[in-house]
């Protein structure tokens, strides 16, 4: 019995010390592992090579040159003459692309009512460098209406507007990588002396954008649907007042360069200001209409008192609406909405900023490096405005140099807010009260700055 108890102690301990010594073992288990690798995602190119024909009349047809000698240009012209010019367009990117042209006229000293133009797009016009088509032999214009007066020369729509569905080099059409563009141009043969010793300027613009034509990875034709398109372009001020005076309801205006504005803007159409991340700046704009604003930078606005705001909604603003945009260093307030006929603003993934302000003390008690406020909405109480207001994922930054309030909306009983994933950047608790004012009396659900960043939510003010 006691060699039992025994070999059973032994076998215990025995036990117990292989426990202890697995303790500092690590196992090895069998194991495998696939790498793919390279995987590499590139954006594609979007490029089109522009080859220039100019007439060469010795030769009887188009003869390649350059850009600058390839001009609209004539000396010593007389009533009846006329001449063109060829462009050869090839898709040298890696997407499938479409071309828009246009004129800008950069001089005129009374001509363009006695000159005429004609542009025409052809799939394949290779035999006009080979030999000479009926059209461009000196046509005679007068009154003929299959031609344009050099007048309407800016206002030009492209019609054709060239797509390419293919690109350079390809095994497919040259019709689907190439492209052709014939421009006609002529003195009328009834052009009187009042035309003598006149002249006109004018650029020649091709602008390549995306064409929607390929298909995603999912088979799907239609994901880039979207893709931009502008009614209007504009890189300086003659050329965006320029397209408000032309734009019609629903138009997008495309912003190709920063603007700086040396006077008061103010747009009466309801169309579309995409920014293309330009930057607008100098001079407050006024808003008397149904706009939209995307990816614009709006910045330092300035008047003869320094109490400038960004952007003012007056009467006849019913729909306002601000999409990608930065406020940068408003002298008052980044926007003002007074208009009796206010219905709907919209400020989305917008950024506030009031770090270099330059503005003027005045009675309201703030110093000249502050702003008064960001947003503020405040028609007449008698104006009755019932809107809908949406406030969502943006970043008020530089709270402390907002004399007043962040956010104050007065005067629109019964209107709703939808708030939510808003950021504040120096925002103290203490503030909070005084710088999130929504409703007269005010809502105190909004004076809590969690109601504004977390999810969003409506509230009925009033």
């Amino acid at each position: 019995m006691k060699k039992t108890k025994k070999s059973l102690l032994f076998s215990g301990l025995a036990l117990m010390m292989s426990a202890l010594l697995l303790a500092g073992t690590t196992f090895a288990w069998f194991t495998d592992s696939v790498t793919n690798k390279g995987n590499t995602i590139q954006s594609g190119e979007l490029q089109m090579d522009v080859y220039w024909f100019k007439w060469d009349v010795n030769e009887g047809k188009f003869v390649q040159t350059t850009m600058d000698n390839a001009k609209m240009s004539a000396e010593n012209w007389e009533p009846g003459q006329s001449n063109a010019i060829l462009m050869r367009l090839d898709n040298v990117g890696s997407l499938t692309s479409q071309v828009k042209l246009s004129f800008d006229v950069t001089e005129d000293t009374g001509l363009t009512d006695a000159l005429w133009f004609n542009v025409i797009e052809g799939e394949n016009y290779a035999e006009m460098t080979t030999t000479q088509p009926e059209h461009t032999k000196a046509p005679v214009y007068s009154t003929d209406t299959t031609v344009t007066c050099m007048s309407e020369l800016e206002s030009w729509e492209d019609p054709y507007q060239a797509k390419f569905t293919s690109v350079w080099p390809t095994d497919g059409k040259e019709t689907e990588w190439r492209h052709w563009y014939l421009i006609e141009y002529g003195m009328y043969a009834d052009a009187g002396n009042e035309y003598m010793n006149k002249t006109m300027t004018a650029d020649i613009h091709l602008d390549v954008k995306q064409y929607t034509y390929e298909e995603d990875g999912f088979g799907n034709p239609n994901y880039d649907e979207d893709a931009f398109v502008a009614d209007f372009e504009a890189k300086d001020i003659a050329e965006l007042e320029n397209a408000l005076s032309q734009a019609k309801a629903g138009d997008t205006i495309a912003l190709t360069n920063d603007i700086a504005l040396d006077k008061p803007l103010t747009i009466k159409q309801d169309v579309t200001i995409d920014g293309m991340g330009a930057t607008i700046s100098g001079q407050p704009i006024t808003v008397t209409a149904d706009v939209t604003f995307k990816n614009v930078t709006l910045s330092k606005p300035t008047n003869n008192n320094n109490n400038a705001t960004l952007v003012y909604g007056y009467t006849g603003c019913e729909v306002l609406t601000f999409e990608g945009c930065t406020f940068s260093d408003p002298q008052w307030e980044a926007m003002q909405i007074t208009s009796a006929d206010f219905k709907k603003l919209v400020v989305n993934n917008c950024t506030f900023t009031a770090a270099n302000v330059e503005g003027a003390e005045s009675s309201y008690g703030n110093a000249a490096d502050e702003a008064i406020r960001y947003i503020h909405i405040q028609p007449k109480a008698s104006d009755k405005v019932v809107a809908d207001i949406t406030i969502t994922n943006n970043t008020f930054k530089n709270c402390d140099k907002v004399k007043d309030s962040v956010v104050g909306i007065y005067f629109v009983d019964d209107s709703t807010i939808t708030v939510g994933g808003n950021t504040f950047e120096n925002l103290t608790d203490e503030d909070t009260s005084a710088k999130l004012s929504v409703g007269w009396p005010e809502e105190e659900e909004l004076k809590t700055v969690s109601n504004w960043t977390g999810e969003p939510q409506t509230i009925v003010i009033g």
